[in-house]
């Protein structure tokens, strides 16, 4: 798992509240979609 803040490029908004959102949103989405695939797979077998 990744531990503390990304190192976003500084048009993304860098160490910005925004920056860190997105980040937290975009690790979150990728957290989500890899637990819904890994419970289809079981289900699907």
């Amino acid at each position: 798992m990744i531990v503390g803040p990304l190192q976003l490029p500084a048009w993304l908004g860098g160490a910005s509240s925004f920056g860190v959102g997105l980040t937290m949103v975009i690790g979150w989405i990728v957290v989500i979609t890899t637990l819904i695939s890994a419970v289809l797979a079981i289900i699907r077998k």
